[in-house]
């Protein structure tokens, strides 16, 4: 039973970003979070959040991120710790690496 649970978790956590990406936002939510600080977000983070919100991926890697946002691969990734810590990315495991996605919080940010 355990491992059917982690494996309906897995599946969730994979799933997520792309009715995430595929679900059109809410305009009101959007105008409340504006009203909101952006969470700190510096001008690296906000391209790492747009290469993961305007791609044809919805789950990148950090390489893929890296090139197109010409951030080598250790500055992507701790980006991307600090946006997941923020909740405005997330991760899956996939093929023993984590990938990456971003989350409607993080969407929400970038519409600002």
């Amino acid at each position: 039973m355990i491992g059917v649970r982690a494996d309906v978790i897995e599946v969730r956590k994979e799933v997520e970003p792309i009715l995430s990406k595929e679900t059109e936002q809410d305009t009101d939510e959007i105008q409340s979070l504006s009203q909101q600080p952006a969470n700190d977000i510096d001008s690296n983070m906000r391209q790492v959040l747009s290469a993961l919100a305007n791609s044809k991926y919805t789950i990148r890697t950090v390489t893929g991120i890296s090139r197109e946002t010409h951030l080598n691969n250790s500055e992507v990734l701790k980006n991307l710790h600090s946006l997941r810590d923020r909740k405005l990315v997330g991760s899956a495991q996939r093929e023993k690496r984590d990938k990456w996605y971003i989350t409607d919080d993080g969407r929400r940010i970038l519409a600002k």
